[in-house]
């Protein structure tokens, strides 16, 4: 299950399309590796968007 999870996370991430929405849905799973996982996605969004503002 694990497997096909991480296939699915990174073919959303491949095409960009990933909202904040899957992630903090993702992060409801409790799943040590995937809240590791969406933690980091969202800090790096929340940066990426920072940086935007200011410039």
């Amino acid at each position: 299950m694990l497997g096909i999870n991480s296939m699915l996370i990174a073919a959303l991430l491949y095409v960009n399309v990933v909202k904040d929405g899957v992630f903090k849905v993702l992060n409801t799973l409790k799943i040590p590796l995937f809240y590791l996982f969406c933690n980091f996605i969202l800090s790096n969004k929340k940066k990426r968007i920072n940086k935007r503002k200011v410039c």
